[in-house]
């Protein structure tokens, strides 16, 4: 990825084109591994500013990130990031900063510039940062709208209207550290109505120990659908950072709860090691299980609920001011879900990134 950008009062412009490569993937490239050549980003900027305001607005290509990327992220961890190619208008009043936005999701196609949008899909919504009433806090609250003509679950496809309210409260008090996300979504599948929900924590603390430890644990629930007459009960992540659980990305944030508790260890200044385990269950038998993207990788089949668990490790480190390195090794163990859909093996998962930046 090389980018460019000019600057002059009151404007910028922004180009980045990308080119990302895939070989010896058993079935060929996915969408998220090929793109031989295409501008990712190619927006401009017209920027005012005075004392305590800023005013932004952002017109093209450009990508979207909020919070902590449950909901909406540039896709970091698959070969080909994400991007949006609409109008943005951001405001910052002080300690306040506002975001909003309408868009088309940007279609990765293989070729050579040729990426365009999704087929009929919008994107726009609202996302504020504000102060917390808790010390040292801030507060996120927003509302995400997706229409999406030919959105595909274990109920069927249909014509997708979603509207997500949310808000994420988080900071940090001495050593603990606290990061909670309550998300509600409305709206129409084809005919039915739909309503959907998550509660996602990430809660740690840092132990007054050598190589500076920080214990910690998520815990995440999302719904799935009950069938039959009742309203279409499958959240869905819109577009979430692709590394949900783990960099395996095996299994998607809907129709899930999960305990996933980690140690992370600092033994040099810039060397990080973190240690986790996730365990993932289906939150309802009626529904099956779905990738990162949120499209259905299982039906329920039967009344398992135990998904699987992973163990994993991951080591960052950095190597200077502009090369990062980072090796990942992990195992998922499949559980009786699994097990009674025919998949007969654990998965294995080794990777390693080497990136500069300049």
């Amino acid at each position: 990825m090389l980018h460019a950008e000019l600057r002059a009062p009151y404007f910028r412009a922004f180009a980045q084109i990308k080119s990302a490569l895939e070989t010896g993937r058993p079935g060929g490239p996915r969408d998220i591994d090929r793109d031989d050549l295409d501008f990712h980003q190619a927006f401009a900027d017209f920027d005012l500013e005075h004392p305590g305001l800023r005013v932004i607005l952002r017109a093209g290509r450009h990508e979207l990130a909020f919070g902590s990327g449950r909901l909406v992220s540039p896709r970091e961890g698959p070969n080909v990031r994400r991007s949006f190619d609409g109008v943005s208008l951001i405001v910052a009043v002080r300690r306040v900063r506002a975001h909003l936005f309408v868009t088309r999701p940007v279609a990765t196609r293989p070729g050579v510039f040729d990426d365009g949008w999704e087929r009929g899909q919008w994107f726009a919504g609202a996302h504020a940062t504000v102060p917390s009433p808790l010390p040292g806090g801030q507060v996120d609250v927003y509302a995400l709208y997706l229409d999406r003509p030919d959105a595909e679950y274990q109920r069927g496809r249909a014509h997708e209207r979603r509207l997500s309210l949310g808000t994420r409260w988080f900071g940090a008090a001495g050593r603990l550290d606290y990061n909670v996300e309550a998300v509600l979504q409305a709206g129409k599948f084809g005919d039915a109505p739909l309503l959907a929900w998550t509660l996602a924590s990430d809660t740690g603390i840092a132990l007054p120990l050598p190589w500076d430890p920080r214990l910690g644990v998520r815990l995440d629930v999302a719904s799935g659908d009950r069938g039959g007459r009742r309203p279409m009960g499958t959240f869905s992540a819109l577009f979430p950072k692709g590394s949900y659980f783990g960099e395996d990305a095996l299994i998607g944030p809907a129709n899930f709860y999960d305990v996933h508790p980690m140690l992370t260890l600092a033994p040099l200044e810039r060397l990080s090691l973190t240690l986790d385990w996730v365990c993932l269950w289906r939150y309802s038998r009626a529904d099956g299980i779905y990738n990162v993207p949120g499209e259905p990788i299982l039906d329920g089949l039967d009344d398992a609920r135990f998904i699987g668990h992973r163990a994993g490790a991951t080591l960052e480190a950095e190597l200077g001011r502009h090369i990062g390195f980072v090796v990942t090794v992990g195992r998922f163990f499949r559980g009786p879900f699994l097990a009674q859909a025919g998949r007969t093996r654990d998965v294995d998962f080794v990777a390693t990134w080497l990136t500069l930046k300049f």
